[in-house]
C-alpha cells in the first residue's frame, strides 16, 4: 500500500488546521475532535480517503469479547463505517473510507466523513448506555 497524503495536508493547510504526519497517518483536530486520515492506494481503487475517529472507549481485556459482539452488531447495522477493537491499546475506534476520483474535492469529502464518523460515535454512545 502506498500513501500520498499531499491532497489531505494541502486541504488542512488551506483551512489553517495544524496536523502531524507519522507512519502514513495524518493526525489533526477538526470540529473540536481528533481524527486521523490518510490517502492511500487500496485495491480495487486507485486512491481512497480513509478517516478514523479514535478512542471511542477503552476496553479491559476481560470485556473484550463482549465489546467485539457489540461492535459487530453495530457494523452489521451501519454500512458506511467500521467499528474496530484495537487490541494494542484496548480501545475502540471507528473508521470510514471513500474512493477518490481523478479530481477529488476534499472541501466536501473531509467534512462529510467527519459527519459520518460523528454520527457513528453518537450511535455507539446511545447503544452503549
Amino acid at each position: 500500500m502506498t500513501f500520498d497524503n499531499s491532497l489531505l495536508t494541502s486541504f488542512l493547510n488551506d483551512c489553517n488546521i495544524k496536523y502531524q504526519v507519522e507512519d502514513g497517518l495524518v493526525s489533526f483536530e477538526y470540529d473540536q475532535r481528533f481524527f486521523c486520515g490518510t490517502i492511500s492506494s487500496l485495491a480495487p481503487f486507485d486512491s481512497c480517503l480513509s478517516m478514523i475517529l479514535p478512542g471511542l472507549c477503552e476496553v479491559s481485556p476481560f470485556d473484550a469479547k463482549t465489546y467485539l459482539k457489540f461492535i459487530n452488531k453495530l457494523n452489521d447495522e451501519m454500512d458506511l463505517v467500521k467499528f474496530v477493537l484495537n487490541e494494542r491499546n484496548n480501545s475502540i475506534y471507528v473508521e470510514a473510507s471513500i474512493p477518490l476520483d481523478s479530481s477529488p474535492e476534499l472541501d466536501d469529502l473531509v467534512p462529510g466523513l467527519v459527519k459520518v464518523l460523528l454520527a457513528a460515535h453518537d450511535k455507539f454512545t446511545a447503544a452503549h448506555q
